[in-house]
């Protein structure tokens, strides 16, 4: 009878992985989703895939920013869910057009689910929490945008497509998936999803 050892490795995730792709024509990459799950390597968040040069809307995630030798792409991937692809250029892509995305991406499972978000909404005290107020995407600043809301301080959220699976809460400075109610009140709202110009995801009310 023989015997056997076996060495466990621990696998350490990155804090981020940083989108790169057809939105801009494969310049930049940062957008990026942030690690909720360090355990098993699963990262969440918003992108917005765009495609100006009709090549495909086609991308991949980089672990570090610049570097492609790591990179993240449909060979990573099992299963594809939502409108995510695989595309045969080894590519990742969707299959629902341009738009904001939520994207949840398992890498120990190998799995990636891109959530089209057809509706960001706020809906609160200050509607009675019946319905949305529909905010509007701005490409040029890469937010959602809504004026004269008049979001009030007793609470209120953001949520995609009408619904609860997705949806936003917290400090406006770091808004997270199912946070607390915002109790901030204003008129003016703007919500930066994307990561791209910061670490959280965040939103000001005027």
């Amino acid at each position: 009878m023989m015997d056997y050892s076996y060495t466990l490795e621990e696998v350490n995730y990155d804090p981020f992985i940083y989108f790169i792709g057809s939105t801009d024509g494969w310049k930049s990459n940062d957008q990026k989703l942030a690690l909720v799950d360090d355990a098993k390597g699963v990262y969440t968040g918003y992108v917005y895939l765009a495609d100006p040069n009709n090549a495909g809307f086609e991308f991949k995630f980089q672990r570090a920013p610049g570097n492609w030798d790591t990179a993240i792409g449909a060979g990573t991937f099992v299963s594809f869910a939502g409108a995510a692809i695989g595309v045969d250029n080894g590519n990742l892509g969707v299959n629902a057009g341009e738009g904001v995305y939520y994207m949840d991406v398992n890498l120990s499972e190998g799995t990636i689910t891109a959530t089209k978000v057809e509706t960001m909404g706020m809906i609160g005290g200050f509607n009675e929490w019946a319905g949305d107020a529909p905010m509007t995407w701005n490409p040029e600043e890469y937010c959602f945008e809504a004026t004269n809301v008049g979001v009030t301080a007793d609470g209120w959220k953001f949520r995609v497509n009408g619904g609860w699976a997705v949806n936003l809460g917290g400090s406006l400075n770091n808004l997270t998936a199912g946070g607390d109610n915002i109790t901030v009140a204003g008129n003016t709202v703007k919500l930066y999803p994307t990561r791209k110009t910061n670490e959280n995801i965040y939103c000001t009310v005027e």
